[in-house]
């Protein structure tokens, strides 16, 4: 067995997946979880959410923006209240897919840039490369 799988192993029973496809959570539901989730086992927990866009509005007559910016600040609600770590996917928008990656590159960004500890944009290196500034 390889060591990977023997590491793997160690902690494997901790992580927990909640699939969201049949019934899309909305970050009330998310941040519930997790609440149970800590009280129950006293244990702090990585939360990962893949992905922003595609979470259920939390407010059916709110613009997505709107609901993007209630998630995002719900989700930094979440990680002060227990000291964790909330990692979130999100996509960017449509006017940035060919540009070098920036805050407005996130879509709906409304509070994104603001609300976040760390923002980290990948990139493929072409579009980076063809798209930067010459350098002298």
């Amino acid at each position: 067995m390889s060591k990977l799988f023997r590491e793997y192993g160690d902690y494997y029973s901790d992580v927990v997946i909640h699939d969201g496809s049949e019934d899309r959570p909305t970050i009330y539901d998310i941040s519930n979880m997790v609440d149970s989730y800590v009280a129950r086992t006293g244990k702090k927990p990585v939360v990962i959410i893949d992905y922003l866009q595609i979470m259920k509005p939390t407010n059916d007559r709110a613009t997505d923006k709107a609901n993007v910016t209630t998630s995002v600040n719900e989700m930094k609600k979440l990680a002060t209240r227990h000291h964790i770590p909330v990692i979130v996917i999100s996509s960017f928008n449509r006017l940035n897919y060919n540009s070098p990656v920036s805050m407005e590159a996130f879509k709906e960004s409304g509070d994104i840039e603001y609300s976040t500890d760390v923002l980290i944009g990948l990139q493929l290196k072409a579009v980076a490369f063809l798209l930067a500034p010459p350098y002298l």
